[in-house]
């Protein structure tokens, strides 16, 4: 008999949770934390729709192919499809409510035996709007002592990764959450459930947004071409239509779609996608929702922070004149083409972002293949400033855009940390342990991808978040090394239990 059937033959329930024979546990591992919010908010947080996404890490490839649409209920199953290397395995698995969590078993996946008790506790060491969370993992690996002496540290080493990254990913949020009360109070409309239209909903930002928002207890919509579940709606920008639900109220709309500026040589045909894209879907938003008896509060536009001149004299805000060159050609055709929403009453806000870092996407994850080989390196002179912002941050900074209603126009969304290129490559080689001695020459760049090369990974562009610090926004990842750490999984926590 497969060991995967004997670990579910083994297995009793008492109470709702399952009981496992001894002799198949082999491993358990164990993850607490200490919350600002209640056991109730705590439990009510993990059963939103878009808990699951918000926890699971940007390295971890895993598809939800079937869940329920509300969110968790008892006896719910959740299908996956999870990347291993060039092969995707399912795993499904069965959750049943117990009086203090939940906990999901594994009914077809990678272990011969899993199950995962979420607990959500009163915090004995504090008022009652405080929780104690507890991640309990028991597993056994399948082939018995060989799949343990083959895959089993590594197996640990990555569970304790991914457990650390979810308990960092509930403090941030929750931590956030008490910034934005304590700022915005309590009775602010967006504590309350809203409607979330988000274009560019399946990219890197937009899907983690989107998840964000979910947990927060908002219905996000998805706009995209080619809709296939319910809260997606369809647009044509070829058309310029968009087929809003009737009925719906959107209280926030979060346009952040266009087309990629760093994919391949900027000939003028990819030129006039770059900038068609940007311009036409960004006046479609405006137009639509300007039209509307019942308006949208806000409009959080998508932009660039390469909008100034590459110059290393001085950093650029908000405030500093446009620079020349196609790119902040580009911002200024995107930003005007939200005058009709503007001139509507509508309030519109430009989120010029840096580069967003992830390992889900972007240029982090295109680097880290490169650099894991040993064959990273600084590009051009490394002098140059590198505009960039955590995927998180960006996903706080919205949040606070949404609610700071002083806040309107162009906004710099990247890191307070001045990083140069050399900088980050040192970071991301320390981190990963890898040599970063491999350098990309600036006139090779060039040569292979001309104009788009000389105003993105060779233009010098010192931003600052001016106007993000003069609201007393407090990022979470400012320093680029403990960004990495986070994204990466290689917080000095998860490392010092590994090592142990």
């Amino acid at each position: 008999m497969p060991s995967f059937f004997r670990a579910r033959k083994a297995a009793k329930k008492v109470g709702g949770v399952s009981f496992v024979s001894p002799r198949l546990m082999k491993q358990s591992l164990e993850k607490t934390s200490r919350l600002p919010i209640s056991p109730q908010q705590l439990r009510d947080w993990h059963l939103m729709p878009g808990a699951f996404a918000r926890l699971q890490p940007p390295w971890e490839r895993a598809e939800i192919v079937e869940a329920p649409e509300a969110g968790l209920v008892d006896g719910a199953i959740v299908k996956l499809a999870v990347a291993q290397g060039p092969v995707s395995l399912p795993w499904v698995a069965e959750h049943h409510f117990t009086t203090d969590g939940f906990v999901d078993r594994q009914l077809k996946g990678p272990f011969s035996f899993w199950e995962h008790h979420h607990r959500f506790l009163s915090d004995p060491d504090q008022e009652d709007d405080h929780s104690v969370l507890t991640d309990s993992i028991r597993y056994t690996l399948p082939l018995g002592k060989l799949g343990q002496l083959v895959a089993g540290p590594m197996i640990r080493t990555k569970l304790r990764r991914m457990f650390t990254y979810r308990h960092n990913i509930m403090n941030a949020d929750m931590n956030h959450r008490q910034k934005v009360l304590g700022e915005f109070g309590k009775r602010s409309r967006w504590n309350s459930p809203c409607n979330i239209l988000i274009t560019g909903v399946t990219g890197m930002v937009g899907s983690a947004m989107k998840s964000y928002f979910e947990t927060q207890g908002h219905t996000v919509y998805g706009v995209t071409r080619t809709p296939s579940a319910s809260h997606e709606i369809a647009w044509d920008l070829d058309k310029m239509t968009i087929d809003l639900p009737d009925g719906v109220h959107f209280d926030a709309v979060i346009h952040l779609a266009g087309s990629n500026i760093a994919e391949g040589r900027w000939t003028e045909e990819r030129k006039q996608e770059i900038l068609s894209s940007r311009e036409k879907g960004t006046r479609l938003i405006a137009e639509t929702f300007a039209n509307l008896d019942e308006k949208p509060s806000v409009i959080l536009c998508a932009s660039g922070a390469n909008a100034y001149e590459a110059s290393p004299e001085s950093p650029h805000t908000e405030d500093s004149p446009a620079g020349s060159g196609f790119l902040p050609k580009v911002v200024a055709v995107w930003e005007q083409a939200a005058d009709p929403a503007r001139e509507a009453g509508i309030r519109v806000v430009h989120a010029r972002l840096g580069v967003v870092l992830s390992p889900a996407g972007g240029a982090l994850k295109k680097l880290l293949p490169l650099f894991q080989l040993g064959g990273g390196g600084k590009v051009g002179s490394g002098q140059q400033h590198m505009p960039w912002i955590a995927l998180d941050d960006v996903i706080y900074a919205f949040d606070w855009m949404l609610r700071d209603e002083d806040l309107e126009g162009p906004v710099n969304l990247v890191s307070p940390q001045l990083t140069r290129n050399d900088q980050f490559t040192e970071a991301l080689g320390s981190l990963l342990q890898r040599p970063t001695v491999v350098p990309a020459p600036a006139f090779a760049l060039k040569l292979a991808f001309g104009e788009m090369a000389e105003e993105t990974i060779l233009a010098d562009m010192p931003v600052i978040p001016g106007k993000l610090q003069e609201a007393e926004f407090d990022f979470t990842y400012p320093d680029i090394d403990e960004a990495l750490k986070h994204l990466l999984g290689r917080s000095e926590e998860a490392e010092s239990k590994e090592a142990a």
